[in-house]
């Protein structure tokens, strides 16, 4: 018997609802193994000797996260009671953990740094993390009027946003991607610092401020001057970046619009981004956002408000 079909016996015994069985056990990495039932996912990690569920409204919204392939990693622990809210829910992850609550429902939070957190009702994103939740009120309802038409999800149209702008600190002549004036653009440009990385040293860059080789990467990092389109409003930006997107060389990535996660991922494989970890990044800003983006929903619902995304 595997540790899964273990796991599952448990379940059982405890009388917590399992269901058929939707897919095989399948090994998601060398050292851990998933299998996927009608109301709960099974993990485990062998090297940890770990076997763990996720179930309810918690694995609604890890696997929105982007499950095991999100900013969450694995679980850590199974879905627990949490003795502190009636009726309170709560998990840990690699990266972080969710909680649901029935007068909140459900909040999450993804560390750089992972650490641990007591058991207790949630942490309001909106208390957390002010400043990004000032820049989602801002652009939100840009990048969502840029996916109801070009189907972009707008949580990662607003995490590269923030990625590039650091929050909208830095948007020079209301860029708000960091996108480049190349030799097809017709509009205003200007002239901004960047980071770039490249496996040679004589890249061609308007100004060159430094070149140094980085040994982890094995690539070069140049500090230059580049041309970068300008607008008249972040508007004007938000619309321009959804038909750069639109290219063939990044058709993969559409296979995917109803993940944030996995869109993002394939935008980073087509070489949207030379810096090595684009992706691992924009998860985590994608993760924030979609907390933030909770948060306020919920505050709206409770207010007897509408949904945020009929707001565009």
């Amino acid at each position: 018997m595997t540790p899964i079909e273990q796991k599952i016996h448990i379940l059982h015994y405890q009388g917590i609802p399992v269901g058929h069985a939707e897919e095989k056990e399948k090994k998601i990495s060398a050292q851990s193994s998933k299998q996927r039932f009608e109301y709960v996912s099974v993990y485990h990690t062998a090297d940890k000797n770990a076997t763990f569920e996720v179930g309810g409204f918690i694995r609604e919204q890890y696997e929105r996260l982007g499950a095991e392939e999100g900013a969450l990693g694995l679980p850590t622990s199974d879905t627990e009671k949490d003795p502190e809210v009636k009726r309170g829910q709560f998990q840990r992850f690699e990266g972080g953990w969710i909680s649901w609550t029935p007068a909140k429902g459900v909040a999450y939070y993804i560390s750089e740094e992972i650490g641990e957190r007591g058991l207790g009702e949630a942490t309001d994103a909106l208390t957390k993390f002010p400043k990004e939740a000032d820049f989602f009120q801002k652009y939100y309802q840009f990048a969502l009027q840029s996916e109801q038409t070009t189907r972009i999800p707008a949580l990662f149209t607003l995490a590269q946003s923030a990625l590039e702008t650091g929050w909208g600190k830095k948007a020079p002549a209301n860029n708000m991607f960091g996108v480049k004036a190349d030799k097809n653009w017709k509009g205003k440009k200007v002239l901004v610092d960047t980071d770039e990385y490249f496996t040679t040293s004589d890249m061609p860059f308007p100004e060159i401020m430094s070149i140094e080789w980085v040994p982890a990467l094995g690539k070069y990092k140049y500090r230059v001057k580049d041309w970068f389109r300008a607008y008249d409003a972040p508007s004007d930006s938000f619309n321009d970046r959804a038909q750069f997107l639109l290219r063939k060389r990044y058709e993969k990535a559409f296979l995917y619009v109803g993940n944030p996660y996995k869109f993002a991922q394939e935008v980073a494989l087509a070489g949207y981004a030379t810096a090595p970890n684009y992706y691992a990044i924009l998860s985590s800003i994608i993760a924030k956002l979609d907390s933030i983006k909770t948060a306020l929903q919920n505050k709206m619902l409770y207010a007897g408000g509408t949904n945020f995304d009929d707001l565009a």
